[in-house]
This record gives structure tokens, C-alpha cells and sequence, in this order.
């Protein structure tokens, strides 16, 4: 009775050394199909694709720049030996919408200084919006991926209302310009400046004028009141108007579209660093390079007095770099 049972002790170091000998082979098998699959996934554009391999069933994740997954699914199906294929990679994509005085962002940001880098131009381009933010930390997503949102929320700015979209390489972008001439100037961007491997579409109309023309007071209060949303820049020791501001002077162009008043005086300031002549000059310039801005955008030109008065009238002190910079303004006067 008891020979038997030394046979079937037996068997037991034998049956260990069949299941390890399957183990191992079944960790050989499941190496080589996560190399196959991984340089298959690349093939198909995911980036730094992660490949989890049970058995002979694959699950690939990472994130991607097109509309990949079918294709991603087939390129790792085809593989010897693979049974079952999960695609659960990303599309990258960012979202970013416009509504009066806020600007909600969703979508993925590829490090915290990506972040603050849209937050900064966000900060000097959108007029004091308050910003929702919904990014979600994706490390990996492409620096040309973040150069098109940067691109696109330049554009954004200058809508009154809108919608920017990055789904991987595609750009989209629709809303309200405040001019004709701004939704001109918009769509050569789009097709001439995109950065490059990108794609564009939009849909912009351009905002209605008011029903009824604003009276002199009214006027003046809007234009002061837009004005004090932002600053108007230039190039330092220039004339050249930084592209942070056309959203802003595109709003100003807006006004004055609306406004019944056949004139408006633009009136430049510099700080008191420099010349008294030179700082009158510069501020005549400048004054002259907005007035040339609201006419290129469609203002009569007769409607549109320049005068520069250098630094004179200062709001602040020009002890600071704060107040030199408060005093560096341009003001609107309706007359």
C-alpha cells in the first residue's frame, strides 16, 4: 500500500521543473511579443507606447498624435501569436474656450513650465479673464504640440467669443473677430503661419455692430473702460505694436466702430527715462503706429487725431518700473 504512494512523491519534483520550464517559456513568448508590439505601436505614430502582454492578449496605452487606434490595433493584431488587442493610448489634445470674461482650459500640458508659459501669455493677451483650469499633467506630449496651442490661444485672443481645439496634429479655431479686418488677418495665420506638420480649420463670423451708436459720454466710458483691461506694447524703444495686443486693439477698434463721435484724439505718454525730445517724439509714434492700426481696421481715417506728449501728465511715479511703466500708455479722447 505504501509503494504507490512513494511513485506519486515522485512525480512531484517533476511536474515543479514542467511548470517552471512553461513558465519560463511563456516569459520568453511574452517578452518577444511586447518588443513586436512595441516597435509595431511605434510604427503606427504612439509615443513611448507602454505594452502589457498576459498570455497572448496585448494592451498598448501612450499617447498618440492622429486618429491611430484602428490602425494601432491592426499593426499589433497581425503580430505571430497575439490573440487579443486593447488599445488604450490618448489622443493628445488640448481645449480651450472663450466666454465674456473667462477662459476655461481642458486637455493635456506636458510639463508645470509649459503651463506657466501659456499662463503668462494668457495673462498679457485676454484683458483680465479669469482662467479655469482643467489641464491634466501629461508628460510626453511633443513641444510642437505645446508651440500650436501657443499659437492657437494668440489667435483665440483676439475673438470676442470662441473655441481652440488641438486634437494631435489638426487645429481648429471658431468665434467672433471684431473686425473684418482681424478676421482677415486671423485666417492668413491660419493658413500661412501654422507651425509645421499642422493642419487648420475655423469657422469665425465677424461680431455685429450695435443696433444704435453710442452717444459721446458713453463712448468715452467704453473706450476708457476697455483700454484699462490691458496695455497696449511696443517693442522696447520702438513703435512696433507687440502682437500681445491686438486682442485689445481690436476691442478699442470695436468701440469706435459704435461710437456716433466724429473724432478721436490718440494721445501717447512715455516714462521720464531718456530726452524730453526724444520721449515727445517717441510718444508721437507710437500714438501715430495705433492710429495707423484703427485705420488699417477699417476707422476713416478723418476721424483720427494724434497727438504725442512725451512724458508729461504722468498717472505714477517714475521711480519705479511699475509706474514708468503705468506712465508708457496711450489714451483715447473723444472730442
Amino acid at each position: 500500500m505504501q509503494q504507490p504512494q512513494k511513485w506519486i512523491w515522485g512525480l512531484i519534483p517533476v511536474a515543479a521543473l514542467w511548470l517552471l520550464a512553461g513558465s519560463i517559456q511563456t516569459g520568453k513568448i511574452e517578452q518577444d511579443l511586447t518588443a513586436r508590439a512595441t516597435a509595431a505601436s511605434t510604427a503606427t505614430g504612439v509615443l513611448s507606447p507602454r505594452i502589457s502582454v498576459t498570455g497572448r492578449d496585448v494592451v498598448v496605452s501612450g499617447l498618440r498624435m492622429s486618429d491611430t487606434g484602428a490602425d494601432i490595433v491592426k499593426a499589433i493584431g497581425v503580430q505571430e501569436g497575439v490573440r487579443l488587442v486593447r488599445d488604450a493610448t490618448k489622443l493628445v489634445s488640448f481645449n480651450a474656450k472663450k466666454d465674456q470674461n473667462q477662459l476655461t482650459l481642458s486637455g493635456l500640458v506636458p510639463d508645470e513650465k509649459t503651463r506657466s508659459d501659456w499662463q503668462a501669455g494668457i495673462k498679457s493677451r485676454f484683458l483680465g479673464a479669469s482662467v479655469v483650469d482643467k489641464l491634466e499633467l501629461a508628460p510626453g506630449v511633443p513641444a510642437d504640440f505645446a508651440n500650436a496651442v501657443g499659437f492657437g490661444l494668440g489667435l483665440l485672443s483676439r475673438l470676442d467669443t470662441g473655441e481652440l481645439s488641438v486634437k494631435g496634429y489638426k487645429l481648429g479655431l471658431n468665434g467672433t473677430p471684431l473686425s473684418a479686418k482681424a478676421a482677415q488677418q486671423i485666417a492668413d495665420a491660419l493658413a500661412t503661419a501654422l507651425p509645421k506638420g499642422f493642419s487648420a480649420t475655423s469657422d469665425l463670423t465677424v461680431k455685429a455692430a450695435l443696433a444704435n451708436k453710442l452717444d459721446n459720454t458713453t463712448c468715452q466710458a467704453q473706450l476708457t473702460q476697455t483700454n484699462q483691461r490691458g496695455r497696449i506694447l511696443f517693442d522696447t524703444g520702438d513703435t512696433t505694436i507687440s502682437e500681445a495686443s491686438y486682442g485689445l486693439l481690436d476691442a478699442l477698434v470695436y468701440v469706435v466702430n459704435n461710437c456716433a463721435v466724429q473724432r478721436i484724439v490718440v494721445t501717447g505718454y512715455t516714462d521720464s527715462v531718456g530726452s524730453d525730445d526724444n520721449n515727445l517724439a517717441l510718444s508721437q509714434r507710437r500714438a501715430q503706429a495705433v492710429a495707423d492700426y484703427l485705420i488699417a481696421a477699417g476707422i476713416d481715417k478723418g476721424r483720427i487725431e494724434v497727438v504725442g506728449l512725451g512724458q508729461k501728465n504722468p498717472i505714477a511715479s517714475n521711480d519705479t518700473e511699475e509706474g514708468r511703466a503705468m506712465n508708457r500708455r496711450i489714451e483715447f479722447t473723444v472730442e
